[in-house]
């Protein structure tokens, strides 16, 4: 064995433990069993049961244009982010939330989560972009027909 600097970095990183892999989060394990199997179109249905295909494709076309506000990444799903939900909900009646590589749920899964929490309706997603509304209670900025 050497004391060139080279050697010494190669054995430190070889005597460095790997990192373990997080436990799953029962909360997470529940929502994948309950959309596992599920056809996107069922889904949907069961996430945004008051609105119509109209009503949908409205929304998807306003939605066009909306940035997302609220993003989800590693550590998942929390009170804060409900509330970050909420809040853009509250706000603007129509969002869309992102979920990154790092987020440890799938959209479907995320989508019923976020419909439980908020009873908004999950109206579609393209890629890890899911897209929520749920109308003002007092200020209805969006209308749909009938």
């Amino acid at each position: 064995m050497s004391d060139t600097p080279e050697e010494n970095t190669a054995e430190a990183v070889e005597a460095t433990p790997a990192p373990e892999a997080a436990l799953p989060d029962p909360e997470v394990e529940r929502l994948e069993a309950a959309v596992a199997g599920m056809a996107r179109g069922a889904l949907i249905l069961k996430l945004s049961p008051k609105r119509t295909a109209l009503h949908r494709e409205k929304l998807r076309r306003l939605a066009h244009e909306v940035k997302p506000i609220v993003m989800v990444g590693r550590a998942g799903l929390s009170d804060g982010l409900v509330a970050a939900i909420r809040r853009g909900l509250l706000d603007h009646e129509l969002i869309k939330v992102k979920l990154l590589d790092a987020a440890p749920v799938s959209r479907e899964a995320f989508a019923l989560w976020v419909h439980e929490k908020t009873k908004a309706d999950a109206i579609a997603w393209v890629g890890r972009t899911v897209i929520f509304y749920q109308r003002h209670p007092e200020k209805q900025k969006i209308h749909l027909p009938g």
